[in-house]
């Protein structure tokens, strides 16, 4: 547990009661195993799972009245011993609920009794007695509820159960039961997942693994496990799951006088930052509880700009990154070098953030099925150990016997955060906190004034981003806590950017707009710029930093070049350059010493890693590496290349951008299959032409006026090895969900593959097992509006790509070598009697068009060819 990065051990030896005592801290997330050694008591010996609720519905039991035969509780075709012991609990209705281990995913996960495979449905049995609904379950398989104590609800008993014929469990399991009308509401909840309990161990374990001193940052605080996704079907949060437990957290807390930390270790990409509805309902719930801090992930998807996750880009949240403590790259702890910002830590740019950054590795809780995997990293690993820090100074009081707000713990975690080196304020925003610093900041009693920043041509921004040198961004500049009028004080961090006007000023009640100048001199070649404005309050210089304004000047490489850097030990070199639709492009890496490593990464304009591999590692000469954009994928717009040095060292290296020269295309005429290339070069260009079959395509449109799962049956062809679906959504509707879940299952209820979109559009690879080919599939998509109770219409457009084992070429060998002038297309035609494979009704044939050049380097499109120019069987 990387705890000295934080100063975490030397504020515990200075206070060692400050340990999150009395405060509560909500975990939202797949939900804590209340089995785990380490989740049990607190450091003062009080229990430390305080209650735990699905917000999910994956645990939702559906309950129907049983009957009793002779000894028996029966449903159905299932039955259990054991009905004397409940019905001495009840004289009333028996009630009973199947669980079917298949809709909870894959093994070991779902496979809740151990045996080995994740296919039995088992039963369970409520009945109402004198302490309130209780639920009996054959914990030890063996057919009879005879040695089975009942379980009632978590909140009330602290009470869980296990299905094992052992004496350790791989799933705790805890209830939630209600009354509606006289009728049981049975959910069962657990961590069929493993992230939320390994979460939970980061912010407040407590003698993990009973191992005496291994803790989490905050071992006294209490925890609240909040269920709020399917882990089955991708880890996603549910229709108004995310709000809802926020909400019942916040009550929770008032309810019993306790201070309350959010934990969010989840995050969704931004298609537009600022725009998603529930960045906005969130800071509205904040907003009205000025006392709760919440943290969230900022996300994985680095290390490109504009990647910031929702809602870590809400207003009222700490937004946290991750740092990758070198310990975990194999140094010594006593190494002594900084750690650097994790790669996979989201970055800002469109939005201002992360806040901060902590360590994004640990090694944590997990639930016994997860064993091997204590070792986890992720901004959703470094979100908890903030939510520990805040637990820690939430544990102390002002100098006037206040708890501190949320205004007070940002502004003592940023303004006495520790900058890292050869990083940005859009890599790592104030830096890395330091809980002795800001411990005592709070004990100084300070004055906050809250500022906020939003781009004057662009309300949805608090961050300026542009590709124009000659541009002169305005910011508008307030408060937002409508306090008194106050001047502030800016200044820039970067030499191009200059501040036009006065840099000491008056706030007035409406805000002041400040304008900026870019030194075009000093910004020439290609590559993405970042500068910070910083504004303090220059009459309370022991306040800090009280707003970091990002400034993003990004100039595109356009028609392909090379770019060389020298990357310092885990920092990164950006490049973006313009691509066009339908043109396909190769970006190359290399290290410039023969020994030296650099990793390559590819994201698509808006910042999306590339759909396809995202990142690609790379060495010197033939060990170079590249990523290839297939002109079926290539968007118009601008792409970030970004090259990244390993923590421990630094690396020259270059990136070079190689449009392809060729638009490519095929169709069918008659009996022949027609190949094209035009030339989008400025000379005239040799190229062979070939072609491959390379599978087969279907499209529909599905949609729901309501926010239901949708499933659709799609047919796997006999000679399918592979299975790619594309999931895309209109942009402006994005904004509406949390989440939105694809899925594959097999006909008897078993999982095949998921994977959730991520933005807007979403791929998902699934290798089709043998027993499988030529069979059909559920497609399921699960959408999650952010709004409890609200029923948002949706539509996505669907593709669907069957692979065979390997392309079967349609060329004869190739066209041989031709000759195409600038602005010229050439085409061949290969003769077509027939494909290669059956063809099934409904699905179009795939040909992938290859165009070798003068390099012999390959570029290729894939193409579908619609029924209507002449598809065969």
């Amino acid at each position: 547990m990387p705890l000295d990065a934080t100063r975490v051990r030397e504020f515990a030896q200075l206070y060692p009661e400050r340990d999150g005592r009395g405060v509560l801290i909500a975990i939202l997330d797949s939900g804590i195993d209340p089995a785990v050694p380490g989740l049990s008591i607190t450091s003062d010996r009080r229990p430390k799972l305080v209650d735990l609720r699905d917000f999910s519905g994956e645990g939702r039991v559906e309950l129907s009245p049983a009957v009793t035969v002779g000894d028996h509780v029966v449903l159905g075709s299932h039955r259990l011993a054991g009905a004397g012991v409940v019905r001495a609990r009840s004289s009333g209705t028996v009630w009973a609920g199947l669980v079917a281990e298949a809709r909870f995913g894959t093994e070991p996960a779902a496979d809740l009794n151990g045996n080995g495979v994740a296919t039995d449905t088992l039963m369970v049995v409520v009945v109402e007695g004198p302490n309130g609904w209780a639920m009996f379950a054959d914990a030890r398989g063996d057919g009879s509820l005879e040695d089975d104590r009942p379980i009632h609800d978590f909140a009330i008993a602290q009470e869980w159960f296990g299905w094992s014929r052992t004496e350790a469990p791989p799933l705790g399991v805890a209830v939630n039961l209600a009354d509606s009308a006289g009728v049981p509401i049975l959910s069962l909840v657990f961590d069929n997942s493993g992230h939320g309990t390994h979460v939970a161990g980061i912010a407040a374990g407590h003698r993990l693994y009973d191992v005496d001193g291994f803790d989490g940052v905050a071992p006294g605080a209490r925890l609240l496990g909040l269920k709020i996704s399917n882990n089955a079907r991708g880890g996603i949060t549910t229709s108004g799951s995310m709000l809802r437990a926020l909400e019942y957290a916040i009550d929770f807390a008032r309810d019993r006088r306790m201070p309350l930390v959010v934990n969010l270790s989840f995050g969704v990409g931004n298609q537009h930052e600022g725009t998603v509805d529930i960045d906005r309902l969130i800071d509205s719930v904040l907003a009205d509880h000025p006392d709760v801090v919440m943290s969230v992930a900022a996300s994985n998807d680095g290390p490109g700009l504009s990647t910031l996750g929702f809602p870590a880009s809400a207003r009222e949240v700490i937004a946290v990154g991750a740092t990758m403590p070198l310990v975990f790259a194999g140094l010594p702890q006593s190494d002594g070098r900084p750690d650097p910002v994790a790669f996979f830590s989201s970055r800002g740019g469109e939005r201002s953030g992360p806040h901060v950054v902590t360590p994004g590795f640990a090694w944590s809780s997990v639930p016994r099925f997860d064993a091997g995997g204590e070792e986890k990293n992720g901004t959703s690993m470094a979100a908890p150990h903030l939510s520990g820090l805040v637990a820690r100074l939430l544990g102390g009081r002002t100098a006037d016997g206040r708890i501190p707000n949320r205004a007070m713990i940002f502004q003592a975690l940023t303004a006495t955060a520790r900058r890292l080196p050869d990083a940005g304020v859009l890599d790592q925003g104030a830096g890395l906190p330091d809980i002795i610093a800001a411990s005592r900041w709070l004990a100084g009693n300070h004055t906050v004034a809250r500022l906020i920043a939003i781009d004057a041509n662009d309300g949805r921004r608090n961050a300026v981003w542009t590709d124009d040198p000659a541009a002169r961004p305005r910011v508008h500049i307030s408060r937002a806590d409508h306090g008194d009028l106050m001047r502030i004080r800016l200044r820039s961090d970067a030499s191009w950017l200059g501040i036009e006007g006065d840099l000491v000023r008056e706030l007035p009640t409406g805000g002041t707009i400040v304008t900026l100048r870019i030194d075009s001199a000093m910004v020439r070649s290609p590559g993405n710029f970042v500068a910070t404005v910083l504004v303090d309050d220059p009459d309370n210089e022991g306040t800090g930093t009280l707003l970091r304004i990002p400034v993003t000047l990004s100039l595109a490489l356009r028609g392909g070049g090379t770019v060389s850097a020298s990357v310092h030990a885990g920092s990164v070199h950006r490049l973006s350059f313009v691509a066009d639709t339908g043109r396909g492009h190769r970006i190359e890496a290399e290290s410039l010493t023969r020994d030296g490593v650099v990793l390559l990464a590819l994201h698509e304009p808006g910042g999306q890693p590339f759909r396809d591999v995202p990142i690609a590692p790379a060495g010197h000469g033939p060990q170079r590496g590249a990523i290839e954009i297939d002109a079926r994928d290539a968007r118009n717009g601008s792409y970030e290349a970004v090259l990244l040095a390993p923590p421990t060292s630094g690396v020259a290296a270059r990136a070079t951008i190689v449009p392809s020269p060729f638009r490519l295309g095929a169709r069918l005429l008659k009996d022949s299959l027609r190949v094209q290339a035009h030339n989008l070069e400025r000379d005239t260009l040799p190229l062979i032409l070939r072609a491959a079959f390379g599978g087969a395509e279907q499209r529909m449109s599905l949609g729901d006026s309501t926010s239901r799962v949708t499933n659709a049956v799609i047919a796997v062809p006999e000679w399918a090895t592979e299975v790619v679906v594309d999931v895309s959504m209109a942009e402006a509707d994005w904004s509406r969900f949390t989440d939105f879940g694809v899925s594959l299952w097999r006909r008897d209820g078993r999982l095949v593959g998921t994977e959730p979109l991520n933005y807007a559009f979403g791929r998902m690879r699934v290798e089709i097992p043998t027993e499988l080919r030529g069979d059909s599939l559920w497609l399921e998509l699960t959408p999650a509006d952010a709004v409890p109770g609200r029923d948002t219409p949706w539509e996505v457009e669907v593709s669907i790509r069957y692979h065979p084992e390997s392309p079967v070429v349609l060329d004869g060998g190739g066209s041989g070598v031709m000759t195409v002038a600038p602005g010229q297309s050439v085409s061949v035609g290969f003769p077509m009697s027939s494909w290669p494979v059956e063809i099934p009704v409904g699905l179009a044939p795939l040909v992938t068009v290859v165009a070798i050049d003068e390099k012999q380097e390959p570029w290729t499109r894939e193409v579908l060819l619609h029924p209507g120019e002449g598809s065969r069987q």
